[in-house]
């Protein structure tokens, strides 16, 4: 497997659930403030899942998992990252939402790789 493809996984994966956070926003997960997987349980659920999916899809077709995943949560990370800052002010508590944001990440990410290792 190319080095770029758990990366670029990850990355995807977080855009695109969050593109669609953002469309079905007040519809699906009832948010009241603007659109973030941190600012709905429901929201967080769906990015858990998306990146739970990938992350199972990308570890079962390398020979390794531990890497995959650890490559999976940096490009998801830095997705987070770059929505985070271009979706407006962060305001001043954002260094605890990005911490918070990269662990729950990272537990989801490994969890879906060791999920498929095991299964």
């Amino acid at each position: 497997m190319k080095h770029w493809v758990p990366f670029t996984s990850g990355f995807f994966a977080f855009i695109a659930a969050h593109l669609i956070e953002t469309a079905k926003w007040s519809e699906w997960f009832r948010g009241e403030y603007r659109p973030w997987f941190l600012n709905s349980g429901r929201a967080m659920v769906f990015t858990s899942v998306c990146l739970f999916v990938v992350s199972a899809i990308v570890a079962r077709r390398s020979d390794r998992y531990l890497a995959p995943a650890f490559t999976i949560a940096t490009g998801a990370v830095v997705a987070m990252v770059i929505v985070f800052f271009v979706g407006g002010d962060p305001g001043t508590i954002f260094p605890i939402v990005l911490a918070a944001g990269g662990a729950l990440i990272a537990v989801i990410t490994f969890a879906g790789a060791f999920a498929a290792r095991v299964l």
